[in-house]
């Protein structure tokens, strides 16, 4: 199987950093799919370049374009898979004639009628998401990075920095209730996922108010085992395990008063069941085989 090129084609135009982070769990998977198969990552760069990482490198492209010109003359690959949030104008994506497609998709919305592009579709969100004829859903978290460290609980809450218009209408004054009743609440940081793995260990709980990367936080906190609360109407609270308070503030206080008190094994318990890159590999192996 050594023989089969995969290349993993990122569609956004965002820098080679916050794929690292967003999809940390498929990048963790290729340690595995390096054992069989030559990987080869393509994504956006004003700067070309080829990082070296491990057994397999990232080839940065200023456009969607010269990516798939690199693809086809320079790596020819056996499978090409098209990593992508939202839905673009595939057809443009072109490929060797006969090579089989594939789209990692991590969202919920999708036009039905770009389905037949692909030989199969991975969905990366657990629930509110459509079904396809040739879908499956598949959810994983970097396990090698997001784990538990032995250390002090210096932060009683984090969450995430960015806020979403409505949370100021949604939540008043809600950021600022919270830092008051805990005077070490700290906002996680969003690139590097090393300091992110460091500040979930320090925190007693993580709190999401809105969808934005919520999944992701959420499960990289669960595999550090520190208890996660999510509002109501979030994907987040859908999570095992997750506890979810109502869309109030004086609910969201008492949840995270409660979650302090939760000590869980969420690791063993959620985590590493079914949402390993180890597993996600084994998902991309059966998918080509």
């Amino acid at each position: 199987m050594r023989g089969k090129k995969l290349a993993f084609v990122f569609t956004e135009e965002k820098d080679s950093d916050y794929f690292l982070r967003l999809y940390s769990g498929l990048f963790a998977s290729f340690k595995y799919l390096t054992h069989n198969f030559q990987v080869k990552v393509f994504t956006h760069s004003n700067q070309m370049n080829v990082i070296q990482r491990g057994f397999y490198d990232i080839y940065l492209r200023e456009s969607i374009k010269t990516m798939m010109y690199a693809v086809n003359m320079f790596f020819e690959p056996t499978h090409v898979f098209f990593v992508s949030p939202i839905t673009y104008d595939f057809e443009k994506f072109t490929t060797n004639k006969g090579i089989p497609r594939y789209l990692i998709h991590k969202g919920n919305k999708f036009d039905k009628e770009k389905e037949s592009l692909f030989n199969k579709i991975i969905v990366e969100l657990p629930e509110e998401t459509q079904y396809y004829n040739n879908s499956i859903h598949k959810t994983v978290v970097n396990t090698d990075i997001f784990k538990p460290i032995n250390m002090g609980k210096f932060y009683t809450v984090c969450m995430p920095q960015e806020k979403t218009p409505n949370d100021d209408e949604i939540f008043p004054n809600i950021y600022g209730s919270i830092s008051w009743a805990y005077d070490t609440t700290i906002n996680l940081p969003l690139q590097d996922t090393d300091i992110l793995n460091v500040v979930l260990n320090q925190s007693k709980c993580v709190l999401l108010l809105n969808d934005n990367d919520s999944i992701e936080f959420a499960l990289s906190a669960m595999a550090c085992n520190t208890p996660v609360v999510a509002v109501e109407g979030t994907k987040a609270c859908h999570i095992p395990g997750v506890l979810t308070a109502k869309r109030n503030t004086e609910s969201i206080v008492k949840t995270v008063s409660k979650a302090w008190d939760v000590k869980y094994p969420f690791r063993d318990a959620f985590v590493l069941p079914v949402l390993q890159p180890k597993d996600y590999a084994k998902t991309i192996m059966e998918i080509i085989e």
